[in-house]
């Protein structure tokens, strides 16, 4: 009987600690203008590259989302500041930038890490993970590229521009598939958000 209750134990700190040495879940980190750094794209088969950029950004970045897009056939990345909440996203991995996710992949064989496989002013498009197209930043003297970016993609139907002052003064600009769905820009009072012409 005591053989039994270690084993148990061991099982349980083993599982414990492999959760805590690949943290990457099957869900998306919520998207929201203030804690969005950036978006790419990506080939559909490379699962690396997205944690390799939020490395490369330092401390401004510490989690990703990833997951394959319908809509263009490419694999599409977001930047987060942090992620302290999550959202339901079947496609979708999402974890800190270390440890390596590739790394982590590899010692899963159980399958632990799943899912890889206008509106006006003060009001934004759905800021979900399936919904946005793109995230741009702009010279603030750049009212016009938000706009023009949009309009010269075929799958964008709306944008939103706001000002950064930190670290230096710029416009951040979000396209979007649809805008359906409104949400607050929250402490960006100054965001503007249009149709495509």
């Amino acid at each position: 009987r005591m053989v039994s209750t270690a084993i148990i134990v061991l099982v349980t700190m083993m599982s414990m600690a492999s959760a805590q040495d690949c943290p990457f879940t099957a869900d998306a980190c919520p998207v929201d203008l203030e804690n969005s750094i950036d978006l790419f794209y990506f080939d559909e088969n490379d699962s690396t590259s997205c944690q390799d950029h939020c490395k490369r950004l330092g401390n401004a970045c510490s989690h990703f989302t990833m997951l394959d897009d319908d809509m263009t056939g490419m694999k599409k990345c977001f930047l987060f500041q942090s992620c302290s909440s999550s959202e339901a996203c079947s496609k979708c991995v999402s974890g800190p930038k270390e440890p390596d996710y590739a790394g982590c992949v590899k010692k899963s064989e159980a399958g632990r890490v799943s899912g890889q496989p206008g509106v006006g002013s003060s009001t934004t498009c759905e800021t979900s993970v399936q919904n946005v197209l793109a995230i741009y930043y702009f010279d603030s003297e750049e009212d016009h590229s938000c706009k023009h970016e949009c309009d010269s993609l075929p799958q964008c139907s709306h944008w939103t521009q706001f000002e950064i002052k930190e670290p230096v003064v710029h416009n951040k600009c979000f396209l979007f598939y649809n805008c359906d769905t409104s949400e607050d820009c929250g402490s960006f009072t100054d965001c503007e958000t249009q149709p495509s012409e």
